[in-house]
């Protein structure tokens, strides 16, 4: 049997917890981003991650939703997709919709270990949708290209304290 949390499971469980911001579902302020982590021994060499890290861009890149950016940590790989333009959600049902999209979206393209990086649930939000045309707002977003991710380069930022 398998022990390891999973990001379907990990979903579920921020449901049943109510682990999140009020402001991401509440139709009046756009999404920030969406995102997961896929564990990294602290103890890894650095040819090891930078290794693992080459390996996982190229399986990045084969994404059908492409992320926008991969933190490297000392501790995980942060990889982030970031909002396009105002994706607004209007109830927690959607926003819970959203997570679980976005959750199966990691399981089904198999990485190793991958899971969802709970800090997006805590993050400020874009800002309010006020001052932003109606036309510019997409009040139903799915975890699709068009809403989420980069359809260009996948940028690398490395936060881990070995590589500075």
């Amino acid at each position: 049997m398998n022990t390891q949390k999973n990001a379907l499971y990990t979903a579920m469980d921020f449901w049943s917890n109510g682990s999140f911001r009020d402001d991401h579902f509440d139709g009046e302020n756009g999404l920030y981003r969406l995102s997961a982590r896929i564990p990294l021994d602290p103890k890894s060499t650095v040819p090891r991650v930078l290794e693992y890290s080459h390996y996982l861009i190229g399986k990045l890149y084969e994404l059908s939703v492409k992320p926008t950016r991969m933190f490297i940590h000392d501790n995980m790989f942060e990889v982030e997709w970031r909002a396009i333009g105002y994706q607004v959600v209007s109830s927690k049902a959607q926003y819970m919709e959203l997570i679980l999209h976005f959750a199966h979206f990691l399981e089904r393209n198999q990485f190793d270990n991958i899971d969802l990086q709970l800090g997006f649930l805590s993050d400020c939000p874009v800002g309010s949708i006020h001052e932003i045309p109606m036309n510019d707002i997409n009040f139903s977003p799915q975890f699709n290209i068009e809403c989420f991710g980069s359809k260009g380069t996948i940028e690398v930022i490395c936060i881990k304290k070995d590589f500075k």
